[in-house]
């Protein structure tokens, strides 16, 4: 088996439900989180409302970062895979400075693929 890469997955709850109101916010957040990892992102953020809600995605050419955030629960769920090695505590960092996040739990699963 050969390594394909880090997938990271954050839930946080207890947010500041106007920031993630904010798509300006979210935008931001979808850009600079990869950017801040050495990632490179391929596409503006994707923004999509739905009732209650929001989904944001970026590609990046290590793969990808998406973001959901519940406003009316005061949730977020953030996921990134990436094709290289990286550390992702800066990236649970900002989430949780930025939107205000008071429990969080996350995880990062190595992907294999048979070589």
């Amino acid at each position: 088996m050969a390594t394909l890469g880090l997938h990271w997955f954050l839930e946080g709850r207890g947010a500041d439900a106007s920031k993630l109101a904010d798509p300006d916010i979210l935008a931001a957040v979808l850009q600079e989180v990869p950017a801040a990892l050495g990632l490179t992102v391929l596409t503006p953020p994707q923004l999509q409302e739905y009732d209650g809600g929001r989904v944001g995605m970026v590609l990046l050419a290590e793969s990808h970062f998406t973001v959901r955030v519940v406003h009316d629960g005061a949730e977020l769920f953030a996921d990134l895979f990436s094709c290289r090695r990286v550390d992702f505590g800066p990236a649970r960092e900002r989430l949780v400075a930025e939107f205000g996040l008071r429990e969080v739990s996350d995880s990062t699963v190595e992907r294999e693929y048979d070589d």
